[in-house]
């Protein structure tokens, strides 16, 4: 496998995914993706996920995701939404620490990154009150993540970088999550949706008393709406307007790196990059409170075969926008933030999509942010 985004650089490992179909369990019946990856700028994501449907009669799907990341290539230019990521300030902190040459270029490429390790594990179960039409699931289960600030050489996060001017010390130790929601789903094609909806609503609350760091303490709520309209009639995806309008917010506190986490049935971050914000660097905006309204207009250009496998090849121009509060009582205070752009979508045999995006966005100055991801964003 051979991916980039402007964020994390060129990736390259090996993927391996396994499908298992009955003839009647839509999309299958169970699935197992395995994944060894790095990148050319030290991030690292390795990864078991596994995926069971049709348990306990057709009505329970547990999944789950086992996963060693590591990042070198973590963006931090503070929090709320009126972050600037001031290369005049940057500069003047070099000049003020007397460094040229490499020293300098090193330091100009790290002050507005942080590095950290975190193994993670998520168990979830949906279960399902309703079948489709108009499906009515249940879901909950939840979510570990370990913080160690630092790489894989050395703890700690970089010194006289705009991290650690807040944190010191970095952010280490254990954030245990547990979560509980209801959902409707009524798309066609759950990996590629032409048509129908998916709403859904959840809790979440992290806490001493199973396992999380007494700092990082809160309750969360989270609610996602998405809808897919064809616009050709009695059509299978030739055009289609996808729109996914999401909010999320905490009280209390946690750390940085689970501020741009959001709760909800799927892993998802907010403010900035391939899931919220394609043209702004990812998770650049961070707060307790985040809105996003994302749309899209798909459009097949081709269908064809190889061998016995159907694939589809096709396009997209999107547009993503969202807000930011550092607490709650800034909400609304910081201006919108927004990325568009397009790319290309080629999917195989239903459940394999692979993205090629190029976003900007004036918060970037409107320089170009290329993604290769797989899946569709939403």
């Amino acid at each position: 496998a051979v991916n980039y985004n402007a964020d994390e650089g060129f990736g390259f490992g090996v993927v391996f995914g396994i499908y298992r179909y009955n003839g009647n369990t839509a999309p299958y019946k169970w699935a197992l993706d395995n994944q060894i990856f790095m990148t050319t700028r030290n991030v690292h994501h390795h990864r078991i996920i596994f995926d069971i449907l049709d348990l306990m009669g057709g009505k329970l799907r547990i999944l789950g995701r086992v996963k060693f990341e590591a990042s070198r290539a973590e963006h931090y230019c503070g929090l709320g939404g009126e972050v600037t990521c001031d290369t005049d300030l940057r500069d003047q902190v070099g000049e003020d620490l007397g460094l040229t040459g490499d020293e300098l270029e090193t330091f100009e490429n790290r002050y507005y990154k942080m590095r950290y390790i975190m193994p993670y594990g998520i168990v979830r179960f949906r279960y399902k009150l309703r079948d489709k039409p108009h499906r009515v699931e249940i879901f909950g289960g939840w979510r570990g993540n370990y913080v160690t600030p630092g790489d894989l050489a050395e703890s700690g996060p970089w010194k006289d970088t705009f991290y650690s001017e807040d944190f010191p010390e970095g952010e280490k130790g254990l954030v245990s999550v547990i979560q509980a929601g209801i959902m409707a789903d009524n798309r066609r094609n759950e990996a590629a949706p032409y048509d129908g909806y998916w709403v859904e609503a959840s809790v979440r609350g992290s806490s001493r008393y199973w396992g999380s760091k007494s700092d990082w303490e809160y309750f969360g709520v989270n609610t996602i709406l998405r809808v897919y309209l064809p616009l050709i009639p009695n059509n299978d995806g030739a055009l289609v307007l996808a729109n996914r309008v999401a909010f999320d917010g905490i009280i209390g506190n946690t750390n940085t790196l689970d501020l741009a986490w959001s709760g909800g049935s799927g892993l998802m971050t907010y403010g900035g990059g391939t899931d919220s914000a394609r043209g702004i660097r990812a998770r650049r905006y961070r707060g307790k409170v985040d809105l996003l309204e994302q749309v899209e207009l798909r459009g097949r250009f081709t269908k064809f075969k190889i061998g016995n496998i159907p694939f589809e090849f096709g396009g997209v121009a999107f547009l993503d926008a969202g807000m930011v509060g550092e607490e709650w009582s800034d909400f609304g205070a910081s201006p919108p933030f927004f990325g568009t752009g397009g790319g290309l979508r080629l999917t195989m045999d239903q459940n394999f999509v692979i993205q090629a995006d190029i976003g900007l966005s004036p918060a970037e100055g409107w320089g170009i942010f290329p993604y290769i991801e797989t899946g569709n964003t939403f």
